[in-house]
């Protein structure tokens, strides 16, 4: 998570419009996960998190859409990716288990890798042109 949150602050820091609004994504997505897991009953605590993977796909669609980058397009399958395993689990009413934990692990990290790479390009395309940083 660490690592995650340190990804979207230098998004923050050096990414372009569209790095910021899918780090400030991830981390309400983090928030939120977070705030799910300790406030709600065991009963309805896996909806709530499926509906916030919804979310966090449907976000990154439309981010996809408006700015059409590669990073954005890879990043919105792996969370569709991820919310199509958590609704594999919830349907059938799987417990949760060491495969769960590692694709969802695995997906999360890709995505966090996505947010830095992209951040990393828009970073050195603004060194190369020389303009300065976006307010």
């Amino acid at each position: 998570m660490v690592f995650g949150l340190a990804s979207c602050l230098l998004a923050f820091w050096k990414g372009g419009g569209a790095e910021r609004i899918g780090a400030a994504c991830i981390v309400g997505n983090i928030v939120l996960g977070l705030l799910i897991s300790a406030w709600t009953p065991d009963l309805y605590g896996p909806t709530l998190k499926l509906a916030n993977d919804g979310l966090i796909a449907v976000a990154f669609l439309i981010l996809a859409v408006l700015y059409a980058s590669p990073w954005l397009g890879v990043a919105m399958l792996l969370y569709a990716a991820q919310f199509a395993m958590h609704s594999y689990y919830v349907v059938l009413a799987l417990p949760k288990d060491l495969l769960h934990a590692q694709v969802n692990n695995l997906i999360f990290v890709s995505v966090i890798l996505c947010t830095l790479t992209g951040a990393i390009g828009a970073w050195r395309r603004r060194g190369r042109t020389g303009t300065p940083d976006a307010a």
